[in-house]
């Protein structure tokens, strides 16, 4: 609906009395004015309908993108993994120790728990506990560091024997994870397979989930204070930042199982049977020492159909 229609006086009546002090005003001139003011009033009234409901609040569907201010986001900006000396501006968002954050306040990063008393931060949920508690029930939680030895490895660091993911050989695991929470005992386990290759490491970046590398553990080695996982990489490449924050699990592979199968009681060598194909009506599996190995004999019908079998053990 277009504006309301201004109301614009068409009779003075100031000037009027003042002239004729002696005669009452002019009551056409009065109605005149009074149904112009009342247009504009109606008008103002039907526009304020489409705007704010009876009790007082804004009407429904009445605000959209168009009618917010540039500063005013919409949704929420891509967040990134805090960090120390970098300009930050209002509505950047970023993750510290599993929790997401708006700035409020433009400044330069200095130390997170300082700015955060600032006011400089608004927390917008933890994903420690709840939410992201499903990035973190599916992993433990890390920050890399872009050394490639273990030296000086501090509490809640994950570090890599190279920066390019295909050629690490080496994980580096601080026994602290970035939660404070000591994870020695879980890191233990990791080669608790009695198979040659321990499992499968799957390493993401808990801010962007598609930033990724896959590891197989061949071996794992307790190091006091830190393990260190033998590894060979598999897939994804990674790419992460200094102190970005990591989130990785676990696929231990199954115990090895025995490929020596012992035939009969008194089969005293476990070992493989010999297979051969005989003239006849059968196919013979068979080795030489009674006692040490057996003899298995299949017997088949001449048109390998209606299979019946038996076992001779000798």
């Amino acid at each position: 609906m277009a504006q309301p229609t201004p109301y614009v006086p068409t009779t003075d009546f100031s000037d009027y009395q003042a002239s004729n002090p002696s005669d009452p005003l002019n009551g056409t001139s009065i109605d005149t004015e009074l149904g112009n003011i009342k247009i504009t009033t109606d008008q103002i009234r039907t526009n304020l309908a489409l705007i704010q409901r009876d009790d007082g609040e804004l009407a429904n569907l009445s605000v959209g993108n168009d009618q917010l201010k540039a500063e005013v986001t919409v949704g929420v900006n891509a967040a990134t993994v805090w960090a120390t000396s970098t300009a930050y501006v209002v509505n950047d968002m970023v993750w510290e120790s599993s929790k997401l954050y708006r700035c409020g306040t433009a400044h330069t990063s200095g130390v997170f728990a300082t700015d955060l008393a600032a006011v400089y931060w608004v927390e917008i949920f933890d994903m420690g506990v709840g939410a992201v508690d499903a990035v973190q029930s599916t992993g433990m939680f890390y920050e890399y560091d872009t050394g490639t030895t273990a030296s000086g490895i501090a509490a809640g660091e994950m570090r890599f024997s190279s920066a390019t993911m295909s050629a690490v050989t080496s994980i580096f695991l601080h026994d602290t994870d970035k939660n404070a929470q000591d994870v020695s005992g879980y890191l233990a386990t990791l080669d608790d397979s009695s198979s040659t290759t321990k499992g499968t490491l799957v390493v993401r970046n808990a801010a962007a989930p598609a930033e990724f590398a896959v590891f197989t553990i061949s071996a794992i080695a307790d190091n006091t204070t830190y393990y260190t996982l033998t590894v060979s990489h598999d897939a994804g490449s990674g790419g992460w930042a200094d102190a970005a924050s990591l989130v990785w699990s676990f696929m231990p592979t199954g115990d090895a199982g025995s490929n020596q199968t012992m035939v009969s009681s008194n089969d005293s060598t476990p070992g493989y049977l010999e297979t051969k194909l005989i003239q006849g009506d059968g196919v013979a599996v068979s080795t030489q020492n009674d006692g040490g190995n057996e003899t298995l004999t299949v017997a088949l019908d001449r048109t390998l159909t209606n299979l019946r079998s038996h076992m001779l053990f000798g």
